[in-house]
């Protein structure tokens, strides 16, 4: 039976796929330098089916770098730009740059295991994302991230995201008792968010729930532990009778006092999400019933009494931690700028007495010729390790600066 050409390629692959299984890590040959320039129609990888693959692959010093690589997958496109990098075979390491765009959720996460792990709230989403992620990580002996190792950075955006069946949204609308006015629709979705030891950070970000306004910020843990802060202004309407009697009280105690006040139909709540992805626990600063709800209309009044005083203690808190924060990420540049204008030199020395070895060698006759090509080699292995070693320690040790300077500045702006 004669088969087309496209035929006999797919047909290839899926007999590969049946008959050859491999495990441990792919050492990358040391004494391998080349470039590959691709083009692929389609490829089926894992069960999943990509298309239109085309990039470059740089085979050389024990890794293998992806330069410009893009794809069409699951129904949307993937960018990757990066290196995996076996010199160290017992450590290997990636440090990847992913540009995900239009990329169905549940497609994503029946393909990538990494992603439910790290981000358990999609398993309840439907929707397209768009996720730009970069990062470094320890690889396993089965080649998968360890994820305690995952340090990176990345943001996450959707036009639009429909949650079904979460237990921390669906705690969260039983205590604002929403009932039938919430909507499980969010738009305009935007998170930025970094990734280290184990724990993925979320930058605060603004997103409405039905009619009530929401500032969420916080972190989880690979382990699926939540630590998340949600400030929201609720409508008047959902406090119920006990809540709202308590405003008029206090309406009418001012009015006594000479105090003329219109208070707003909006009430500003803080909410803590703690506990686990599966087992969420949410408290709110606010009881249903008047005397929690009386403090927070307390304040609201105070508010509105002296609307004219500015916080200027707060300002100069914010002040104070956005200068810590300024101050770390300036120290962070300069460390990474230093340690890779080092490891440049480092290269430079490394090559030039490499080079310098094999010129004299070459007027000693040819054994020697090869000789000392074969130690100039080791010697510009070696300058590259060394280079590689400046930049990761330095690129880690301003990262934890940064890290800790943010830390600080929330504790001051905290106090």
């Amino acid at each position: 039976e004669e088969e087309t050409e496209s035929g006999e390629t797919e047909a290839q692959i899926e007999t590969t796929e049946d008959t050859i299984t491999t495990s441990g890590v792919f050492q990358v040959p040391e004494r391998i330098d080349f470039s590959l320039i691709s083009k692929l129609d389609r490829i089926l990888y894992d069960k999943m089916e990509i298309t239109n693959l085309n990039g470059t692959f740089i085979v050389k010093d024990e890794k293998v770098v992806m330069d410009n690589l893009n794809m069409n997958i699951l129904d949307g496109m993937l960018g990757v730009n990066g290196e995996y990098n076996t010199q160290i075979v017992e450590k290997p390491t990636v440090a990847m740059g992913l540009d995900i765009q239009q990329i169905e959720i549940e497609s994503a996460l029946n393909s990538f295991s990494m992603l439910e792990t790290m981000a358990p709230i999609l398993k309840s989403c439907k929707g397209k994302v768009s996720i730009k992620f970069d990062y470094t990580s320890l690889l396993d002996s089965d080649m998968s991230p360890v994820l305690n190792s995952i340090d990176g950075y990345g943001k996450l955006q959707s036009k639009k995201i429909q949650v079904v069946d979460s237990k921390t949204l669906n705690q969260l609308t039983e205590l604002l008792k929403l009932g039938n006015d919430f909507s499980n629709e969010f738009k305009d979705i935007n998170i930025s968010f970094s990734v280290k030891d184990g724990r993925i950070y979320v930058e605060p970000f603004d997103i409405n729930m039905a009619d009530i306004k929401m500032t969420v910020g916080g972190s989880h843990g690979i382990d699926q532990t939540l630590n998340y802060d949600l400030d929201l202004i609720v409508t008047r309407k959902y406090f119920g009778s006990a809540a709202n009697n308590a405003l008029y009280g206090l309406l009418k105690q001012a009015a006594e006092k000479g105090v003329n006040v219109n208070v707003s139909e909006t009430i500003k709540v803080k909410a803590k999400v703690g506990g686990t992805s599966t087992d969420p626990k949410i408290t709110l600063n606010y009881k249903e019933d008047s005397g929690g709800a009386k403090e927070s209309l307390k304040e609201e009044l105070k508010e509105k009494v002296k609307e004219e005083v500015i916080d200027e203690g707060k300002e100069e808190l914010e002040a104070q931690a956005k200068k810590i924060i300024d101050d770390a990420e300036k120290e962070a540049a300069k460390i990474k700028k230093d340690a890779r204008e080092a490891a440049d030199k480092v290269l430079e020395e490394g090559n030039k007495q490499a080079d310098d070895l094999v010129k004299k060698a070459s007027k000693e006759g040819m054994l020697a010729k090869i000789a000392a090509e074969k130690t100039a080699d080791e010697l510009k292995k070696e300058a590259q390790k060394k280079a590689d070693k400046i930049i990761i320690e330095a690129d880690v040790k301003a990262d934890d600066i940064v890290a800790k300077a943010r830390v600080k500045a929330e504790n001051i702006k905290k106090d």
